[in-house]
């Protein structure tokens, strides 16, 4: 028995020496655990080694830079261990004895040189994991050509993921000997070697000249005084320049700029902790989180001067439901009997994901219609009269609106304005690496596809990595800076010189938001453009946040739609929401009030795409003040009131109904469907809108407990009510809406289930596929990589494309079940 507790003991000892290592050099350990966890288990991440965009250079690029980041871990770890400073003998008077220093030694050597070496030898570990994963994902999808490229190359990087782990490990394991060999001077101790701090001797560097130069003898410090002047230059360049920087360093190769970046400041200012017995590290953050408390408008929403009049860009600030409603009969009605099924479209949020694919899914139907007039789709732009939409697609919105915009401009409404620009960021693309090159001169779906296919999240990276942890006075936060990520990418896929918006621009993305052209009299036919209905959510209250073209006032009141959500003019305008009152029951209604000459007050479009895309941690809140600087409130995601778009969409159905039109809503949804568990089943599921669904909800998913789910619950708990509202809002806006709904999601593309018909597919499917074709994680983020993009784009290929046909097609008072094909299972 003694010897049972001897071993435990022994263990336990073991143990805490290893823990005892890795806290002293718990950056490197926090970068190499955290860095690689995000790697191996964050699908966003790994959907980056699936970019078939990037050359052979920029990959050897990526590797150089995965190199220098397990060589940085290595080098600061040991650098750690060379302090005496995390030993408590260090701060006795005279400091470590030459005993106590071998004691130590011999108690912790082994340790303390493996542990920064696994440590680098970590992170080719987990992307060599997160390549296999990938894989994995996109073998069920190998018939799209995309997927089937992306997985050889992964094979190609596999290699060269283990051929520079292989020049790691021979760097590490024989570069100390070798060196002291050469030179003839003593061998670096990996433990206890009496280091001193650079931050110190370098605040005094005239006296602490000749220390300096010893210091800066040794071949490792060299090459960290050179890392460090790098990882400067980088962070001078994402004040100056931050697009700059995310051009030169796209998607993955910013991986380990952002993971490995602040190794060399935090590692000694985490040294410095141990010699001044104080948490320096937890100081640094509080004051970068002080730096942005006292940086009063760093988070706030962009407002701008008025734009100047033109044929695009009318003096009305915004219409009112009327006068909106009388312009769509004006464009589409033969006659005040004779009118089109409106389209509403409902857009749920998903980053790029859901940007791409509500894009996708109305430049079809655009394409669609004007390729075979005679099947009745009609202009599907005119009699499209409103998107509803949140996150991820209000991005996708606000870029066909801008693209509408400039086609309209231009008196070419029939042709878009993306140029042959042959990025290859776009998986269709005559430069992609993929031999699928089909693009369509004058195809809708194309220019919104390439319109979304950019790198938004680079820009992001930056921000989180050097911008936003210790704010220094930048104009832009993160937010800021992937707003002007949508509009650099929209200039550059429209030909146009790649620049962020001026003070003065007012095309593409720089377009404010409202200002529809002027009519003298709404009833007189126009070019209809249709409106945007943009979601955020209300940090104060939880409530909708709406950016609109439309005036958002009083449910019932006629000229008025909403009295449930906030609209954004009049949290900007105190004279809008204090000197009229838009609910008295007044007829005439009072004049709305023109805007406060001379003030900001107007929205671009990209920044009316981030008032509904302000995902915590990848964005910050927008901070919303009145004209006069006053805060009124801060806006979220919109996804957080409900991630669908539904409300808002039922509320303009029941105001077009109230004006004797018979709406259709299409329903895009871009999560993959979920598998259904017949075990979880709470009712037998019946046909619905041309879908099977459960009339009750299925039993929750039954989770084991977690560490902390004390308090994680109530965080999963408020992000799960989405889910809830999202089902109610649903059913209000089946009651309102009385007629077609037609959901177009992601799933499996089953070949052993009948397809569309022939007609359908022809106008819609691009990518037929021969055996079936899956992904089981379809990324979400503010990029997509090209098999991803393939994959949403075939989505048109399966049968619920034949639905979205029919319901097209149907006329003002024609029955919508014959579209419902749906059996129960």
């Amino acid at each position: 028995m003694e010897r049972f507790w001897h071993f435990i003991f022994l263990v336990l000892n073991y143990l805490w020496r290893v823990f005892r290592v890795l806290w002293v050099c718990r950056v490197a350990t926090v970068s190499a655990v955290g860095g690689g966890l995000l790697i191996a288990r964050v699908a966003q991440a790994r959907d980056l080694f699936a970019d078939t965009g990037l050359d052979r250079p920029q990959w050897a690029l990526f590797y150089g830079l995965l190199l220098a980041w397990a060589w940085l871990l290595h080098a600061m770890a040991r650098r750690a261990l060379q302090f005496d400073d995390w030993v408590p003998d260090s701060h006795r008077p005279g400091g470590l004895s030459d005993d106590d220093r071998a004691r130590l030694q011999a108690r912790f050597l082994g340790i303390a040189i493996w542990i920064p070496r696994l440590l680098g030898l970590s992170i080719f570990c987990v992307v060599a994991w997160a390549l296999w994963q990938t894989r994995l994902t996109l073998l069920p999808a190998v018939e799209l050509k995309q997927a089937a490229d992306a997985v050889a190359w992964i094979l190609v990087q596999l290699i060269a993921t283990a051929v520079v782990a292989t020049i790691y490990a021979v760097t590490v394991l024989f570069a100390r000997d070798v060196r002291a060999r050469l030179t003839g001077r003593r061998k670096q101790e990996a433990l206890l070697d009496g280091a001193q701090s650079m931050l110190l001797l370098l605040f005094h560097p005239v006296r602490n000249w000749q220390t300096l130069r010893s210091i800066f003898s040794s071949r490792l410090n060299q090459a960290l005084l050179l890392a460090a002047v790098v990882i400067t230059l980088l962070f001078v360049a994402a004040v100056v320049a931050p697009n700059a920087l995310s051009d030169w360093f796209p998607r993955v190769l910013f991986l380990p700029l952002l993971l490995g970046g602040g190794l060399l400041l935090l590692g000694e200012i985490a040294s410095l902790s141990h010699r001044y017995a104080t948490p320096l590290l937890l100081c640094f953050f509080v004051v970068g989180g002080v730096l942005g408390y006292l940086q009063q408008n760093y988070n706030d929403v962009r407002f701008v001067p008025a734009a100047a009049t033109s044929a695009t860009s009318g003096t009305r600030h915004e219409l009112t439901i009327d006068e909106a409603v009388a312009r769509w009969k004006a464009d589409n009605c033969r006659s005040a009997s004779d009118c089109p099924r409106p389209i509403v479209i409902a857009g749920a949020g998903g980053a790029s994901r859901a940007g791409f694919f509500t894009a996708s899914v109305i430049g079809a139907m655009i394409d669609a219609g004007a390729a075979n007039p005679a099947l009745g789709l009609g202009d599907v732009r005119s009699r499209i009269f409103a998107l509803s939409t949140v996150s991820g697609s209000s991005v996708g919105a606000v870029m066909m609106r801008a693209a509408w915009m400039d086609a309209l401009e231009r008196k070419d409404l029939g042709r878009p304005p993306c140029t042959d620009q042959q990025t290859t960021a776009w998986f269709r693309s005559e430069a992609a690496r993929s031999p699928d090159r089909s693009a369509q001169a004058g195809s809708w779906r194309d220019c919104f596809q390439k319109l979304l296919a950019g790198d938004f999240l680079s820009p992001v990276f930056v921000g989180l990595a050097y911008r936003d942890i210790f704010p220094l006075g930048y104009r832009l936060d993160r937010s800021g800076l992937l707003e002007q990520s949508f509009e650099r990418w929209y200039r550059e896929i429209t030909g146009a010189p790649v620049a962020a918006c001026g003070t003065q621009d007012n095309s593409g993305l720089c377009r404010r938001v409202g200002h529809m052209p002027d009519r003298s009299d709404p009833k007189v036919r126009g070019d209809w453009i249709p409106l945007l209905f943009i979601n955020g959510t209300s940090v104060a209250t939880g409530r909708r946040i709406i950016v609109s073209d439309v005036r958002i006032g009083c449910k019932g009141q006629k000229g008025r739609l909403l009295d449930y959500a906030y609209d954004y003019r009049e949290l900007r305008d105190p004279s809008i929401r204090v000197t009229y009152d838009d609910c008295l029951p007044v007829s005439p209604a009072p004049p709305i009030p023109g805007d406060p000459e001379g003030q900001a007050i107007d929205m671009r479009l990209s920044t009316a795409a981030m008032m509904s895309a302000r995902f915590p941690l990848i964005s910050t809140q927008g901070v919303i003040r009145d004209i006069n600087g006053k805060i009124v409130d801060s806006v979220v995601d919109g996804g957080y009131f409900e991630n669908d778009g539904l409300a808002t969409a039922a509320d303009i159905v029941r105001e077009l109904r109230g004006r004797d039109l018979q709406p259709v809503v299409i329903r895009i949804v871009n999560e993959p469907d979920e598998a259904f568990d017949v075990n979880r089943r709470l009712s037998n599921p019946t046909p619905v809108d041309g879908e099977v669904e459960s009339p009750r909800p299925p039993l929750p998913k039954s989770e084991e407990r977690s560490v902390f789910d004390v308090y994680t619950s109530i965080g999963r708990a408020l992000y799960a009510t989405r889910s809830g509202h999202e089902d109610g809002h649903l059913a209000y806006l089946r009651e309102t809406l009385k007629g077609p709904l037609v959901r177009i999601g992601v799933d499996t593309i089953d070949l052993s289930k009948p397809g569309p018909s022939q007609a359908a597919a022809s106008l819609f499917c691009r990518s037929p596929v021969k055996k079936d074709t899956a992904m089981d994680i379809v990324s979400m983020s503010w990029w997509m990589s090209q098999p991803v993009q393939a994959y949403l784009d075939a989505q048109l290929c399966r049968p619920q494309i034949e639905r979205l046909m029919c319901v097209l097609q149907l006329k003002a008072g024609e029955a919508h079940d014959k579209c419902d094909v749906a059996k129960p299972t």
